[in-house]
C-alpha cells in the first residue's frame, strides 16, 4: 500500500510539473490568447454574452490566479510525495517549501528562452504563496488526521 501511495504521488507530482511546463513553454501570444478565452468564457458565463472589456481588463488578474492555482497544486502534490516518505512534519514542510521555491524560480528562469516571455519576480512570489498555503493546509490537515487516528488507536 505504501509503494501504491508513493507511485500515485510522484505520478500526480510529474503531471503537474508538466502542465506548469507546457504553460511557461508557451509564447507570450498563446499564453495570452489561453488566459484571454478563459475570461472571456468566465464573463459570458457571469452575464450571459461577451463582455470583452471586461474580460481584457480581468485577464492580468486572471494569469496570476492562474499561477496561484497551479503551484498551489504543486504544493499538495510535493506535500503527498514527501510525506510518502514518513519524514518527520518539519522536514516535510521545509522539503516541500524549498523543492517548491527552487521550482519557481527555474520555471521562471525557462521563460527566458520563450518568445516574448521574461522572468518575474512578482511571479515567483505567487507561485510560492500558493505553495506556502497548500503546504500550510496539509500539515494542518494532516495534524488533525493523524491525531485523530492515534486517538482511536489508543
Amino acid at each position: 500500500m505504501k509503494i501504491f501511495r508513493r507511485v500515485a504521488a510522484l505520478i500526480l507530482l510529474l503531471l503537474i510539473l508538466s502542465a506548469i511546463f507546457q504553460f511557461s513553454s508557451q509564447t507570450a501570444g498563446e499564453s495570452d490568447d489561453l488566459s484571454l478565452n478563459v475570461s472571456k468564457l468566465i464573463f459570458k458565463i457571469i452575464y450571459g454574452e461577451e463582455r470583452p472589456e471586461l474580460a481584457s481588463a480581468f485577464n492580468r488578474v486572471l494569469r496570476k490566479i492562474a499561477h496561484f492555482a497551479v503551484f498551489f497544486a504543486l504544493g499538495f502534490a510535493l506535500c503527498f510525495f514527501i510525506g510518502s516518505f514518513n519524514k518527520a512534519p518539519k522536514t516535510r514542510v521545509a522539503a516541500a517549501l524549498i523543492s517548491g521555491f527552487v521550482f519557481a524560480v527555474i520555471d521562471e528562469s525557462h521563460q527566458i528562452f520563450v518568445s516574448g516571455r521574461g522572468p518575474g519576480l512578482s511571479d515567483v512570489c505567487i507561485d510560492f504563496a500558493g505553495i506556502a498555503l497548500a503546504t500550510a493546509i496539509y500539515s494542518f490537515v494532516s495534524r488533525i488526521f493523524y491525531a485523530h487516528k492515534n486517538k482511536k488507536g489508543s
